[in-house]
């Protein structure tokens, strides 16, 4: 019998204490429906909010300006301000003529940093405002938006704006369905292994391999990210793909808001598509830093089962299979490649390599005339797409790998024909 069929066997539907998990679950997520509704509440702060610390306010230019004062910092600081906890959307007015050198940042001494998470914004000539997200994590009464100067250029800050946003019980809800899904995936293994007594082999085969993954994601269990060469870049290509689907763009082609709204093609030239689940993580609500979390989280896990399942395979022994997969994941190469360089696109192709290990296995191993040998071809074609979509470069050292391989085997490839 199939573990499908064991499953239906089990009639989860008919137990009460299946029923009574799925009333409790569907109760969470009707209020966490329920909490979407009604945040969209506006707050415009003009003249009245502003502490100018140099410059002046001048009715033809509509705001605090300065030119070329050679004065730095804080020109303009907007206080006053005080909102509940949740999320919102900053949008500063302002007019310069330079890029770069003017800017703003969010601060709130009366709750700290660790309640108030915001990156601010830099200013740019070819833009009359800037927008980025703020989250408060508890109830604020002393926020404070500062404007930067810093001393050359013409600068005039208008006005600003504070829009509320239901990203936070977006992402609640979203977090919701996450742990009905683990949930109700435990009970099922629960019943699954007190009718049908799971072998204890596979029993510690499952945990090993969920101590892998908890070794692996050391490194995402602290608050803040570590900075990389390559990082900043793969994370600015994760904000490209989420303001592309928010204008309703798929598949991503430009980037719209690069290039001071101008946009750029960057994933015409770097295939992106194993970005747009972090891509989606951010469109819900995630910030940044938790998108990013998540997201390699997720790699780290799919890395572990894929060579779990490629070794395994090739083996013919889960130990051998859970062996393998942990010196693969836990690698020096990999963590410095995924944790330190930030090298997202190595990282994917670590993650694919195994596949096409067991696809040229397969290929070179198997009996022609069996009839599964017909599906051998499936392996290296998932391998191969996949790694076109996340690292070019590792790609065409595969290629070269092949080439030689075919040579070195060339026995077995004419014995094909």
């Amino acid at each position: 019998m199939s573990n499908y069929a064991r499953i239906k066997a089990l009639q989860v539907g008919k137990k009460k204490s299946f029923r009574i998990l799925l009333l409790i679950e569907c109760i969470l997520l009707l209020v966490g429906v329920v909490g979407l509704f009604g945040k969209d509440a506006v707050y415009e702060y003009g003249r009245e909010s502003m502490e100018i610390h140099f410059g002046e306010y001048s009715e033809e230019h509509g705001g605090v300006h300065t030119e070329n004062s050679g004065e730095r910092g804080s020109m303009v600081d907007f206080r006053g301000i005080a909102l509940p906890a949740g999320t919102y959307q900053v949008q500063v007015h302002y007019t310069v003529d330079t890029d770069m050198l003017t800017w703003c940042g969010v601060t709130d001494e009366s709750i700290g940093k660790k309640n108030l998470r915001t990156n601010g914004e830099m200013f740019f000539s070819g833009l009359d405002h800037s927008d980025f997200t703020m989250w408060l994590l508890r109830d604020s009464s002393d926020i404070v938006v500062h404007n930067y100067y810093a001393g050359e250029g013409a600068y005039t800050v208008h006005g600003l704006t504070i829009r509320r946003t239901n990203a936070a019980n977006r992402v609640a809800l979203f977090l919701m369905l996450c742990l009905a899904g683990v949930v109700n995936a435990v009970w099922l293994y629960r019943e699954y292994d007190r009718k049908y007594k799971i072998p204890m082999k596979n029993k510690t085969v499952t945990f090993c391999l969920g101590l892998i993954i908890l070794i692996a994601s050391m490194p995402l269990m602290i608050d803040y990210m570590r900075g990389g060469g390559d990082l900043f870049y793969h994370l600015m290509r994760v904000e490209g793909i989420k303001d592309a689907f928010s204008t309703g763009q798929f598949p991503v082609r430009i980037s719209p808001e690069w290039q001071q709204g101008y946009g750029y093609a960057s994933p015409i030239f770097y295939g992106e598509t194993v970005l747009y689940p972090v891509g989606l993580l951010r469109l819900i609500g995630f910030t940044v830093t938790d998108a990013y979390r998540i997201f390699m989280f997720g790699v780290t896990v799919a890395t572990v089962l894929v060579a779990y399942f490629s070794f395994r395979k090739i083996f013919g022994e889960p130990y051998i299979g859970v062996f393998c997969s942990m010196l693969y994941t836990l690698s020096i190469y990999r963590f410095y490649k995924t944790y330190i360089s930030g090298s997202w696109g190595e990282c994917f192709g670590i993650l694919f390599l195994p596949i096409l290990l067991y696809g040229f296995w397969r290929v070179f191993t198997q009996n022609v005339r069996e009839e599964s040998y017909g599906r051998s071809w499936v392996p290296l074609t998932i391998g191969f797409t996949l790694l076109l979509q996340s690292h070019l470069l590792t790609c065409e050292m595969v290629g070269i790998f092949t080439i030689v391989l075919c040579i070195l085997l060339w026995k077995k490839v004419f014995s094909f024909l």
